[in-house]
């Protein structure tokens, strides 16, 4: 098996991964604190990809001092955006659900592209687009038998989803644009300080309780962890000569295995029309991600 297409797999997993602790956490410990714990566990990978910028020769971390401050700002809307999602799994969204459904935020990177900076659709981003609007049309329909207080629990997290989406959308743009200008791996450690101004503020709010037991702190650590292995995963894929077209959809898989493991380890169900919606979204997350030449990443 080529190194590269083991890296691709290493990045389907561990941002699968992601979707199942981060769910564990999210029952455990609230959204503030749980966005403070989760980029203490991104903040590991961070430095491992600033060492090896250190020791490889072809990679800087120095270059324009604009594309240092996009891969921040993307470290900031991708901060929120996180911290939305662990909003609607804390508020009742189940991990098989939230995932995929944020999951096709390349739906508004593609089309920002296209609309802002002229870029030309695929025929299978087009596709991607149809199956992704599909897939959040049926996600935000509720069950007519659905119970008043289910009906009360879709409209806290489905919001919270939809502005991770969001975004999620908003910082692969802002990805896109910094990394026309710093390499990759460069943009990935100043994305991560982004994550920084979000987690002090929270750290300085009053009233905070962080009286977590250690397994609690772990789980929200482990998340934060996961998302950033998956980052450092499809940049090795790239290295090592993974072509863009087939590492990002490839990658993209992973809300399969968010859904396997929520079905298997959390008992979560789902049902018909989510299972469908489910097949859409990740379908369409795989045609839109799919590009000729593009080394971006995944936001956080």
């Amino acid at each position: 098996m080529p190194r590269w297409l083991l890296y691709s797999i290493l990045a389907a997993l561990s941002w699968g991964a992601w979707g199942v602790v981060s769910k564990v956490a999210a029952d455990k410990v609230p959204p503030f604190q749980n966005q403070v714990l989760s980029t203490l566990g991104l903040l590991a990978p961070a430095a491992l990809a600033a060492l090896v910028c250190s020791l490889d020769r072809r990679v800087s971390l120095t270059g324009a001092r604009g594309g240092w401050w996009l891969a921040f700002l993307s470290g900031l809307t991708g901060a929120l955006g996180n911290l939305a999602m662990l909003a609607a799994l804390s508020g009742g969204g189940q991990a098989a659900v939230v995932s995929p459904l944020t999951a096709v935020y390349p739906l508004l990177t593609v089309l920002a592209a296209w609309w802002w900076l002229g870029e030309e659709l695929q025929w299978v981003q087009t596709l991607g687009v149809a199956l992704a609007l599909t897939a959040m049309l049926l996600f935000n329909v509720q069950d007519s038998g659905a119970t008043e207080s289910q009906h009360q629990s879709w409209s806290r997290w489905m919001p919270m989803a939809l502005l991770a989406t969001l975004l999620f959308g908003a910082t692969g743009l802002l990805q896109k644009l910094a990394t026309n200008r710093i390499p990759a791996e460069t943009s990935f450690v100043s994305f991560a300080a982004g994550f920084l101004p979000i987690a002090v503020t929270i750290v300085l709010m009053p009233r905070l309780e962080w009286s977590f037991s250690a397994r609690d702190w772990l789980w929200a650590t482990l998340g934060g962890a996961l998302n950033g292995l998956g980052v450092l995963a499809t940049l090795a894929a790239y290295r090592l000569g993974g072509k863009a077209s087939v590492v990002t959809p490839l990658a993209a898989l992973y809300p399969v295995v968010t859904v396997l493991l929520a079905v298997a380890l959390l008992g979560e169900r789902v049902g018909l029309r989510q299972t469908l919606a489910i097949a859409l979204a990740v379908t369409g997350g795989i045609a839109l991600s799919w590009e000729r030449s593009s080394h971006n990443v995944e936001p956080a």
